[in-house]
C-alpha cells in the first residue's frame, strides 16, 4: 500500500466532483460532492454531504468553489502517490518547515520555564522579601493558568483555526514573559506582578501545546512520524536545559543593576550597596524572538477547525485502505463499507458517546485512574527538581545562578534524551514478547509492571543526594533520577491511551494532563517553598530547609510506585472488561507514536 501522507484528501481535490463513478475503478476512489446547502453553512463550521460513492467532504472558507487546488487521487494501481504532502494540502506548507516551526515555540517554552528556575533565588530575594514560598508561588502560577485554559482551547478548536488561536495567544505568553522581565509599577507588589505576569505564559502554552502534538502527528510522513514527533518533543529537555544554563548565567551578568531592591536583599549581603537585576534580560530578548514567531503562525494558511484537519487525514487512510480493499476483496466490499457509514446527510461529524459518558467511563477504569495518580505523584518530584534544584544548588553548595544552571543543564539535556530513547527502546522489547495482533489493552501489564520498577529504583538515586550533600553524589544522583524518570515517560503515556476505548483517547489525553498539572508540579513548588519557609522560620539554615524539603518530596516516588502496582493489579479487570466491550474488533486509526 502506498504512503497514505502523499495522497489528497477528497475534500482538497477541485477535480473531485467533475469525476464519474460509473466504472469500477472510479467507485473505489473518494468524490468529493459540493452543494449550495455546503457553501452557506461553510462560515457555521464543518459540514458535509454523504452519499455510498462520496465519502464526507468537509469544506472551509479557504477550500471554497474556485479555489486553484491541486487534485491527486490514488491511482489505479495502489502503488504511486502525489508528491505533495498532507501538511502541504492542509496548510499550503511543506512538513519540513512547519514542524521546525512548532520545534522552536516548544524549546522557547521549555525555555522559559529554566530561565525562570535559574533567575527565582535572585527575583525572590529582590522583589519577595526573600520568602521562599512567594517565589516558588510564582513559579507554580503559570502551571495554574495552563491546566484552567487548557480545555477551554481545547473546546475552541473544533470551532476555530487552532494555529490562529496558537499565534494569538503565544503572543498573550509573549506579552507575559515581557512583563515577567520588567520592572512592576511601584503600586503593585512585586508578587502580584509576576504572578499575573506568568499566568499568561500558562495560558498562551495551552494554547500551543493543545493542537501542536496532534497536528504533527497527523501532517508528518508515516514513514518517518516517529522521527519528527521525537523531534518535537526533544524541545522539552533541551529547552529546559539551556533555560537553566544561558538563564543563569545572564543573571549573573552586569547588564541591569539598581538600587532600589528589597531589603532583604541588602540584608543577606552586607557588602552589596546595589542588586543585579540581570535576570529580566533573559525574559526580554525571548519575547522578541519568539513575537515574529507568532506572526508567521497567524499567517500560515490553515482550515477552520481541528475537525476538518482530522477528517482529512481519517479520509486520506480510509482512501488508502479502501483502495487496498477493492484490490484485494473486489468493489462490492467497498460500498459495503460505506453503506455502514454513520454519517447523516447536511450534518456536521459529531461523536457516537456524550462527554459526560465518556466521563464517568473514565472514572470508573481503575488502571487509568491509578495510572493517573502514579504519573500525577511522578511528576510532583520532576516537578520539584525542575523549579527548586538550581535554588538547591545555591544554597546548599554555595554555588552562583551561572554555574548551577549551567550544570543542572547539563544533567537534565543528556539525562531527559538518554532516558527518552532508553524508554521507547525497553517498551519495543516488551511488546515483543506478545503476539504481534495483540489488541492494545494487552500491552498494560508489561509496561506498569516497568513502571513499577522504575518509580522504586529511582527513590535510593533521589534520597542519596539530600542525605549526603557531596558534588558528585549530586551529580550521579540527580542524573540517574532524571533517566528513570524520563525513561518512565513513553510507556506511562502509552498506557493511559491503551487502558481506553479508542474513542476515549482523546479526552483521556487531556483529562491526564490536567491530573498530572494540577496535582503535580503545580503543587510540588508550593509544598517544597512552604517546608523551606517553615524551617528557616524555626531557626534552621537554608543548606537544612531544602535538604528537608527535597526528602520530603523524594518520597512521592514511593507512592507512586504504589500507585503502578495497584494498577498491575487491576489488569485482569480491564481485560475482561475490553473484551465484553470488544473494543479489539472497533479498532480505529489512532494517533500513537508506539501504538501497536
Amino acid at each position: 500500500m502506498s504512503d497514505t501522507n502523499d495522497a489528497t484528501q477528497p475534500f482538497l481535490s477541485k477535480d473531485a466532483h467533475q469525476k464519474s463513478s460509473s466504472s469500477d475503478d472510479d467507485l473505489a476512489m473518494p468524490t468529493a460532492k459540493i452543494s449550495e446547502e455546503i457553501r452557506q453553512a461553510q462560515d457555521d463550521g464543518y459540514r458535509h454531504s454523504h452519499s455510498l460513492t462520496a465519502p464526507p467532504s468537509p469544506p472551509s472558507h479557504q477550500y471554497s468553489k474556485g479555489d486553484d487546488l491541486e487534485s491527486s487521487l490514488l491511482d489505479d494501481a495502489g502503488t504511486n502517490t502525489a508528491t505533495m504532502t498532507l501538511s502541504k494540502k492542509l496548510f499550503n506548507i511543506s512538513h519540513t518547515v512547519m514542524i521546525p516551526l512548532m520545534f522552536l515555540l516548544s524549546f522557547f517554552v521549555y525555555y522559559d520555564r529554566g530561565a525562570l528556575a535559574s533567575s527565582l533565588d535572585a527575583a525572590q530575594k529582590q522583589l519577595l522579601h526573600g520568602d521562599t514560598f512567594l517565589g516558588n508561588a510564582v513559579a507554580s502560577c503559570y502551571l495554574f493558568g495552563y491546566c484552567i485554559s487548557s480545555p477551554m482551547f481545547a473546546v475552541l478548536g473544533a470551532k476555530h483555526p487552532p494555529l490562529r488561536m496558537s499565534a494569538v495567544g503565544m503572543t498573550l505568553w509573549c506579552l507575559g514573559t515581557f512583563l515577567t522581565g520588567w520592572p512592576g509599577p511601584h503600586f503593585v507588589s512585586g508578587f502580584v506582578w509576576l504572578a499575573l505576569a506568568r499566568l499568561l505564559t500558562g495560558i498562551g502554552e495551552a494554547s500551543f501545546l493543545a493542537f501542536a502534538g496532534t497536528i504533527i502527528d497527523i501532517i508528518a510522513p508515516d514513514t518517518s512520524r516517529s522521527l519528527w514527533l521525537g523531534t518535537f518533543y526533544m524541545g522539552i529537555p533541551l529547552g529546559y536545559a539551556m533555560g537553566y544554563a544561558v538563564g543563569g548565567t545572564i543573571a549573573d551578568m552586569n547588564i541591569y543593576v539598581v538600587n532600589d531592591c528589597d531589603s532583604t536583599w541588602f540584608d543577606d549581603q552586607p557588602d552589596v550597596t546595589n542588586c543585579n537585576e540581570s535576570w529580566r534580560a533573559t525574559f526580554i530578548s525571548e519575547t522578541f524572538i519568539v513575537l515574529p514567531l507568532c506572526v508567521v503562525l497567524y499567517c500560515i494558511q490553515q482550515p477552520p477547525n481541528m475537525l476538518v484537519i482530522k477528517q482529512a487525514k481519517d479520509e486520506l487512510d480510509d482512501a488508502s485502505d479502501d483502495h487496498h480493499m477493492q484490490h484485494m476483496h473486489g468493489d462490492k466490499n467497498i460500498a459495503s463499507k460505506a453503506a455502514d457509514t454513520e454519517i447523516d446527510d447536511n450534518d456536521t461529524v459529531q461523536q457516537k458517546t456524550p462527554v459526560s459518558v465518556q466521563l464517568i467511563r473514565l472514572f470508573k477504569n481503575r488502571v487509568f485512574v491509578a495510572t493517573c495518580l502514579g504519573y500525577a505523584l511522578q511528576t510532583f518530584v520532576t516537578g520539584t527538581f525542575a523549579v527548586d534544584a538550581i535554588q538547591y544548588l545555591q544554597n546548599v553548595y554555595g554555588w552562583n545562578s551561572s554555574k548551577a544552571g549551567t550544570s543542572f543543564g547539563i544533567i537534565t539535556f543528556v539525562s531527559g534524551v538518554a532516558g527518552s530513547v532508553f524508554g521507547g527502546l525497553v517498551l519495543d522489547k516488551l511488546k515483543s514478547r506478545l503476539e504481534p495482533n495483540s489488541p492494545p489493552y494487552m500491552y498494560c501489564r508489561p509496561a506498569l509492571k516497568l513502571l513499577v520498577v522504575l518509580s522504586f529504583l529511582s527513590f535510593p538515586f533521589a534520597f542519596i543526594v539530600v542525605l549526603w550533600n557531596k558534588i558528585p553524589v549530586f551529580i550521579i544522583g540527580a542524573a540517574m533520577t532524571e533517566f528513570l524518570v524520563f525513561t518512565a515517560t513513553g510507556p506511562v503515556n502509552n498506557v493511559i491511551l491503551w487502558c481506553v476505548l479508542y474513542e476515549d483517547r482523546p479526552l483521556a489525553a487531556a483529562l491526564n494532563t490536567l491530573v498530572i498539572h494540577a496535582l503535580g508540579d503545580a503543587c510540588a513548588p508550593l509544598l517544597v517553598g512552604g517546608l523551606v519557609k517553615a524551617q528557616t522560620e524555626n531557626g534552621q539554615d537554608l543548606a537544612y530547609a531544602y535538604n528537608f524539603a527535597f526528602g520530603v518530596a523524594v518520597f512521592w516516588l514511593i507512592f507512586s510506585g504504589i500507585a503502578f502496582i495497584i494498577a498491575v493489579y487491576c489488569v485482569d479487570w480491564l481485560e475482561d472488561w475490553m473484551h465484553r466491550n470488544n473494543d479489539e474488533h472497533t479498532r480505529k486509526p489512532s494517533l500513537l507514536i508506539n501504538d501497536p
